[in-house]
């Protein structure tokens, strides 16, 4: 299994994405394992921008433009 299969996978256990509906509801929760998968960084594309998201050796993680 690829990581876009792995994450379609797991997006579709939590079910696809719902409008408002006026009450509070928590944020879909994704693993950084299954993001990260064994890679230090991975490329994240949002609005037609491209951000890094990488794995310290802390092992804290670092989002940049």
């Amino acid at each position: 299994m690829n990581k876009n299969e792995q994450l379609s996978d797991e997006r579709s256990a939590h079910g696809a994405a719902q409008p408002w509906n006026g009450s509070l509801s928590l944020p879909d929760v994704w693993r950084s394992k299954t993001l990260l998968g064994d890679a230090q960084t991975v490329a994240i594309e949002h609005a037609g921008q491209r951000y890094w998201l990488r794995r310290t050796k802390e092992n804290k993680l670092i989002l940049t433009k």
